[in-house]
């Protein structure tokens, strides 16, 4: 009986664990997804060259608010991370942008940072909770519990630019 109190107990810190740091992720994504909008205002200052661009920051992020489940915010997340990166690449044709857009450009290369490491110690939570989950006698008291395995944060699949294409 202790020894299932144990378990129990020992998953539940563990699962807590892993909601605590997708919040964390939640978190990063909904403050670069704040930053669009300032996105938006720099690239308004160019509207008829940059109309697309705009529509595409803002249906990304419109994505991202719009997504319930941490498998939607992150396919949310990749659209905004694409619509960035088409940002970017336009400002660096348009020097009045891109004095405009430095510290934006800041902003959204820390918070891409944050990102990166709350996502690094999301897995490592689901990592440890998996392995609890998985481990004899604990997983006993898993099943009848209705712990259920955590799904990991995949890496996204994107081609880098071409910095040739870029400079051109």
């Amino acid at each position: 009986m202790l020894w299932g109190i144990f378990s129990y107990n020992s998953l539940s810190r563990s699962d807590q664990a892993v909601d605590a740091a997708w919040a964390e992720i939640d978190n990063q994504l909904q403050r670069r997804s704040d930053l669009i909008p300032n996105l938006v205002s720099v690239a308004k200052s160019q509207a008829n060259q940059e109309q697309q661009l705009i529509n595409s920051l803002s249906q990304a992020r419109a994505s991202y608010l719009n997504a319930d489940s941490p498998s939607e915010k992150i396919q949310a997340s990749d659209n905004i991370d694409r619509a960035i990166q088409q940002f970017n690449q336009s400002i660096l044709g348009n020097p009045q942008l891109s004095q405009a857009y430095v510290g934006l450009q800041d902003e959204l290369a820390g918070t891409q940072n944050r990102i990166a490491v709350a996502k690094k110690r999301y897995n490592e939570a689901v990592q440890n909770y998996n392995q609890q989950l998985s481990s004899f006698p604990t997983s006993m008291v898993g099943a009848v519990l209705g712990f259920d395995q955590a799904d990991f944060i995949q890496a996204q699949n994107t081609a880098n630019p071409n910095v040739e294409d870029l400079l051109k």
